[in-house]
């Protein structure tokens, strides 16, 4: 019994012929069929994204190039123009060129994503126009690349010279005339990627204000509208010329010629000239005022006042002299208390002089401590 329990096991366990097989042929042809072109598309399509990929960082490094190749054209566009390349002409320039001029930093990619050289092309097209091109140079015996340069973050205006049309360069938003140019220096060439910007002086340069001289253009230095600092100062000033200056808290100037209003006290360290009128609360000046009108409304402290026209609600204190150089050196003065080494005047009304010497025409004082006085009518003196 047990012997035949055994065999009935045995015979049970018996895998069949037809089941241990492996594949056919027909299978095994079956399955390259159908995996092999699958796994070439998926190489072919790793090949492309690692070139995209690649193309892309060359994109973004020609902007870059042209980015530093606009900064130098900028820094004077018209003599880059007239003397740099010259109209009508074009220039080459590398990375280490740019690197000289401190625009390129040491270390920087020297070659593009795609083993191609990078050269920066510099076209004056124009007296007004300058066309910079960042190109990347087709390697030698390069076939079409099939790719075709894309936009993407960081990547201006770029595209390739296609073998169909080799005086174009074409891409997204592209398709500019480079004949001109080949003409001149032979290039750019067949599958080239190129990076382009049009600089104008019209858009770029004389609609703004500058802090350096233009020659030729002294207009890119003035201001065409108010400034306003919004509560900061100017400072380092060598000369101010302007034709009001209004100021509402103090004032400290050496010379100023024109007129000046100011709400608040003036204070001159030096001597302060005004060719014009001079309005203040209060005027404090250590060394020689010299002003065509002065008008104080509280007191005015001076070192040597020559004026034509003085009025003062309250009080003027002169140290030295009190002149007026011409035919007439003061039409008018009307002070509350005048103090004075030397005075000169036609016409002298004060309710308290004192002075050591006073001359002039007609005086009519309430008070007077006068050592000298020569005059025409004195009246309380």
């Amino acid at each position: 019994m047990r012997r035949m329990l055994n065999g009935r096991r045995k015979r049970a366990l018996r895998i069949p012929r037809r089941a241990r097989r492996g594949f056919s042929v027909i299978e095994a042809a079956l399955v390259l069929v159908i995996v092999v072109p699958a796994l070439k598309i998926g190489f072919d399509l790793g090949t492309q994204y690692a070139r995209n990929i690649a193309g892309l960082n060359e994109a973004r490094l020609l902007t870059r190039v042209l980015d530093a190749g606009a900064t130098l054209a900028l820094r004077d566009l018209n003599d880059t123009i007239s003397n740099d390349v010259g109209v009508g002409q074009a220039q080459v320039l590398g990375l280490a060129d740019l690197k000289q001029e401190g625009l390129w930093t040491a270390g920087s990619n020297q070659l593009t994503a795609l083993g191609r050289e990078v050269s920066l092309i510099l076209h004056a097209r124009g007296s007004d126009e300058l066309v910079l091109l960042a190109r990347a140079s087709a390697l030698t015996g390069e076939d079409n690349p099939n790719y075709v340069p894309k936009g993407g973050e960081g990547v201006g205006l770029v595209g390739f010279v296609p073998s169909d049309d080799a005086g174009r360069l074409r891409g997204p938003g592209i398709d500019y005339d480079l004949t001109g140019l080949q003409s001149l220096i032979g290039v750019p060439v067949v599958h080239d990627a190129l990076a382009i910007r049009v600089l104008r002086m019209d858009r770029d340069v004389l609609p703004f204000l500058h802090r350096v001289a233009v020659p030729g253009y002294p207009e890119l230095n003035q201001m065409l509208t108010d400034l306003d600092m919004n509560g900061f100062d100017i400072t380092g000033v060598g000369a101010l010329d302007a034709e009001e200056i209004t100021v509402d808290t103090d004032l400290q100037a050496d010379a100023i010629t024109g007129t000046l209003t100011v709400d608040g006290d003036v204070a001159a360290t030096g001597d302060l000239t005004v060719g014009g009128t001079l309005t203040a609360s209060e005027t404090t000046i250590s060394g020689a005022a010299t002003v065509n009108t002065l008008t104080v409304a509280d007191q005015a402290t001076i070192g040597t006042l020559t004026t034509d026209t003085l009025t003062t609600n309250g009080s003027v204190s002169v140290a030295q002299d009190l002149v007026a150089e011409g035919t007439t050196s003061l039409d008018a003065l009307a002070v509350t208390d005048l103090s004075a080494q030397s005075i000169e005047t036609l016409s002298l009304t004060t309710g308290t002089l004192a002075a050591d010497d006073v001359f002039g025409t007609a005086a009519t004082v309430n008070t007077g401590q006068i050592q000298t006085l020569i005059t025409g009518t004195c009246t309380g003196c």
